[in-house]
């Protein structure tokens, strides 16, 4: 629960509810892959400094650097989606592949 407030806290800011529900939506179901992948990260040793993790876009969001943060987040999203990935190639639809997002400019 912690977790989910902690990511629920760094987006509260955002003024439009419909992007905070949908992002609340794609946190809850992206979880169920999460605990998935901790199991077999305990199993294959993956390594990650889960707390560097989340302590660095905490520090741009108390800083008020929102494109820092922004992009930590993301950053931090996408490592682990790829790590999930990585882990359990069958959650994938066979013929498809996760291609990282392009990173806008700033």
């Amino acid at each position: 629960m912690a977790h989910d407030d902690f990511h629920a806290a760094l987006i509260s800011a955002w003024l439009s509810e419909w992007i905070l529900y949908f992002c609340k939506l794609m946190y809850q179901h992206a979880e169920r892959y999460r605990f998935l992948w901790q199991i077999a990260a305990v199993e294959e040793n993956h390594q990650r400094n889960v707390l560097q993790e989340h302590e660095e876009p905490m520090k741009a969001a108390i800083d008020r650097d929102a494109v820092k943060a922004c992009t930590l987040l993301r950053e931090h999203f996408w490592r682990t989606t790829t790590l999930i990935l990585e882990t359990a190639p069958g959650f994938l639809v066979p013929g498809t592949h996760a291609k990282k997002p392009a990173t806008p400019d700033p």
